[in-house]
């Protein structure tokens, strides 16, 4: 079964894994995030501001960052198959 995992508001820090299905993360903060999925895709979103350092991998599906690098936290996103996308929110 196949389900998506919405996290909305988040003041802290994240660890979400998957097997089949997305995940789909908003935070409120500079926060460490860490999101894997087996088959799925993976959404995160910063506020404005943020400059997370990004580590993000998919071996099927494409990555997107729309974020500027920096050192305000970590974020490390990792599916098999998959769309990853980090972006700030707007």
């Amino acid at each position: 079964m196949s389900r998506t995992a919405e996290l909305c508001c988040v003041q802290g820090r994240v660890r979400a894994r998957s097997v089949s299905g997305a995940i789909r993360v908003e935070m409120t903060t500079n926060a460490d995030l860490s999101a894997k999925s087996v088959s799925g895709r993976i959404h995160v979103t910063y506020p404005p501001g943020v400059r997370p350092s990004t580590r993000c991998r998919t071996l099927v599906g494409r990555t997107t960052i729309e974020t500027d690098e920096g050192a305000d936290c970590r974020c490390s996103v990792a599916t098999v198959s998959g769309q990853v996308t980090v972006a700030s929110a707007v």
